[in-house]
């Protein structure tokens, strides 16, 4: 498919530096983007045990990758992950992990943890220990399936998500000022912080909503947005594709948005 948003404004609200990383893909398919990043991820220092003792390590994030590395190297136990094999939630999160010099043997079909669980107990069926390597909001999605089977598994916060508050100005001033065709939100948490700094339900919005999951989707519907696409493939690219065949329909004047 050859995406077009062409002359379409985009709000991206994701944390940086994904968020210039997005708005560069937005521009590179003609479409105008305002990066406004709405949440921070702040790494957090945690005690690394014995990590040759886990069968798996899987991760729920890129951000979960890059943190989890900071506390390996950090206390220079590198040598434990020589047998550990690693499962990730989507190709991003093991595009992270390949930058460390590891490769994932499992990633589910669709990227998000509710897939993940059943997909990756189908496939394996761990003997040993399981850490899940996950930020502070993550779902015990994962935790639960595992622990269910009878197989054993630690859970390691590695990171925090908080709010941007730096970006309630620009942010204000960017709705006030600019009417945007899409907004998009790449996890609960930007959505959450969206109202938090507008103080604005999805009532309010007019724009259409993109959101990068149906985790995602479902936060965005308890704050009461309703005009909403969702990708097939929970990915950026999948963002893009969506907003490209929802303006491809719209010029046809057939309703898209669910």
């Amino acid at each position: 498919m050859t995406i077009q948003l062409k002359n379409q404004r985009v709000l991206v609200t994701r944390n940086e530096p994904k968020a210039s990383e997005f708005a560069q893909q937005i521009t590179q398919y003609g479409g105008h983007a305002v990066v406004t990043p709405l949440i921070k991820i702040d790494c957090q220092h945690q005690f690394i045990g014995h990590l040759e003792m886990y069968e798996w390590i899987i991760f729920t994030s890129a951000n979960g990758v890059r943190c989890f590395f900071k506390n390996v190297e950090k206390e220079g136990k590198e040598d434990q992950l020589a047998a550990a094999r690693f499962a990730v939630v989507g190709p991003k999160t093991n595009q992270a992990l390949q930058v460390f010099g590891y490769q994932a043997e499992f990633i589910p079909s669709i990227y998000d943890a509710k897939t993940m669980a059943p997909e990756f107990l189908e496939k394996h069926q761990p003997t040993g220990r399981v850490l899940l390597v996950q930020g502070q909001l993550s779902r015990p999605v994962l935790k639960e399936a595992l622990q269910m089977k009878n197989i054993p598994v630690d859970c390691m916060k590695v990171y925090d998500t908080v709010t941007n508050w730096e970006a309630r100005a620009q942010l204000n001033q960017a709705l006030a000022t600019q009417s945007f065709d899409f907004i998009t939100f790449t996890s609960p948490s930007t959505v959450d912080a969206f109202v938090e700094l507008t103080g604005e339900t999805g009532v309010e919005i007019q724009s259409i909503i993109v959101c990068i999951g149906t985790t995602t989707e479902k936060r965005a519907r308890t704050h009461e947005f309703r005009k909403i696409l969702v990708p097939d493939e929970f990915t950026i690219e999948g963002m893009m594709e969506k907003m490209h065949e929802y303006i491809s329909e719209n010029k046809r004047g057939e309703p898209y948005v669910k």
